[in-house]
């Protein structure tokens, strides 16, 4: 499915229309200079999207979420959602906040996801809720360029400190994010056991290391700031 030059477009498709086998086998969308399109794939489509592989998107000025989540989604017996294979290519869409808002409620996963690549959103300032980043066990490549990023992963109500693990994260470019101060702003552990690539440029709030387990270090007014890597877990 490819969608290019649909200045009036503001839905790409009603999910109360759609029958249970629509789309079921969508492998690629791309959407490019539809100016009106506010979200990708609204709630109650993830259950048809269940073989999309690759997601790109460009040049949309009014999109505010890629995926949208809600409690209620219309099929009674689904209770979990899944993107197989996804890559996520985002680029100038200047009033995107997030890629999954923080009230998903765990109904929206990325078990598969390999690639994510966000590119001039500056109205972006998280990519995903606790929820979502704590799944993410397929992710190899993260590139993350000119954007209004305060931090990667959104603080959601969460029991206890969460654990990141990344088992096949390999590549993390960050290049002109000049907001960006954390990976998670909460207590919290990362694992990223086979990251041999590691690229920051223009990104003066964030601190890369910290010598501390928890992965916290003091700034001068004494306010604890976290850090992208506790060197124990690096």
């Amino acid at each position: 499915m490819v969608l290019l030059h649909l200045d009036n477009l503001q839905l790409i498709w009603h999910p109360q229309q759609l029958h249970v086998e629509s789309f079921c086998k969508l492998k690629e969308v791309r959407v490019a200079f539809c100016k009106k399109l506010k979200t990708i794939v609204p709630s109650n489509s993830h259950g048809h999207l269940t073989n999309l592989k690759s997601l790109k998107v460009h040049d949309c000025g009014s999109l505010r979420h890629i995926f949208t989540a809600s409690i209620i989604l219309g099929l009674d017996q689904l209770q979990e959602i899944e993107v197989k294979n996804c890559e996520v290519r985002v680029e100038f869409c200047e009033k995107l906040k997030t890629i999954v808002p923080s009230n998903s409620h765990g109904l929206l996963t990325f078990y598969n996801l390999e690639k994510l690549t966000v590119e001039n959103c500056w109205s972006m300032k998280s990519l995903f809720p606790v929820t979502i980043a704590t799944g993410l066990m397929q992710l190899n490549h993260l590139y993350l360029f000119s954007c209004g990023l305060e931090k990667i992963v959104s603080e959601e109500e969460v029991n206890g400190a969460p654990r990141f693990l990344f088992p096949q994260l390999t590549y993390i470019h960050l290049e002109n994010l000049p907001k960006l101060k954390c990976f998670y702003s909460g207590l919290h552990t990362t694992e990223w056991p086979m990251l041999n690539n590691l690229a920051v440029y223009n990104c003066k709030k964030i601190k890369i290391y910290a010598s501390e387990f928890a992965g916290f270090e003091k700034k001068d007014d004494g306010e604890s700031q976290p850090a992208l890597f506790p060197l124990e877990k690096v």
